[in-house]
């Protein structure tokens, strides 16, 4: 049936909170560089880390704006092990770090996240493998086919490698779930009353409508609800 409005953050069976970059990984099948920003963002209202956006006043030439990541305090047991590859390579070489020195090798630490977050939804039973693979094999075997003439089949597999991400039912229930809460996101404007409320919630809200893609959404129904709201964890 469709999913419900669901105004908690995603959460697995047992009950326990799934991270933004899980969570978003969960509903489109595949880690994309928004979850990775949504995890710094997470790690930051957590008060692991601080993001702060420093400006150099340029006379004659356009102002020099930096993103820089300080870290608060050190990764603790709560860290899944995505936070952590992204943690460590953060702060590798000190406790503060420049966005922009990130930009030669991270695609390193991208792969590492990927293959840490698809391990952890197949031991969880979420995935039965990681869909890149799958999907690729599928490809694979499609082109393989359709070039030994059997069209039909060969398109056949090239479809299923698009629809197949071989997300269990357990999985799905989670997805289900994570719907609810894009229902959530979609609908901000109706629900000004609760946001009110339970706005601790609603600020927790932030990494996962960037994981799931509402966040100018979000933020715009936030400015509503909270016009001098300032987050403490970015300057």
């Amino acid at each position: 049936g469709p999913p419900v409005v669901n105004f908690d953050i995603p959460k697995n069976e047992k009950g326990q909170r799934l991270i933004p970059a899980i969570s978003g990984t969960i509903d489109s099948a595949e880690l994309e560089r928004d979850d990775v920003v949504a995890t710094l963002f997470d790690l930051a209202i957590r008060k692991y880390i601080k993001l702060e956006e420093i400006k150099t006043i340029k006379s004659l030439r356009l102002d020099k704006v930096k993103q820089k990541i300080t870290k608060l305090k050190d990764a603790d047991e709560s860290f899944s092990r995505v936070e952590k590859t992204l943690f460590d390579r953060l702060f590798k070489n000190g406790d503060e770090v420049f966005a922009d020195e990130l930009k030669l090798d991270f695609y390193k630490t991208f792969h590492e996240m990927e293959k840490e977050v698809f391990n952890d939804l197949v031991q969880k039973k979420y995935f039965i493998k990681n869909p890149k693979f799958q999907r690729g094999m599928f490809f694979i075997l499609g082109i393989i086919v359709f070039v030994l003439g059997n069209f039909v089949l060969g398109v056949t597999l090239i479809y299923l490698g698009i629809k197949l991400i071989g997300r269990t039912a357990l999985g799905d229930e989670i997805d289900f779930k994570i719907d609810g809460l894009k229902l959530f996101l979609k609908s901000m404007d109706r629900n000004y009353e609760w946001q009110a409320e339970k706005f601790y919630t609603v600020d927790q809200m932030i990494p996962y409508a960037m994981a799931l893609g509402y966040i100018d959404k979000f933020m715009e129904q936030l400015r509503i609800i909270k016009p001098d709201y300032s987050p403490t964890w970015y300057s």
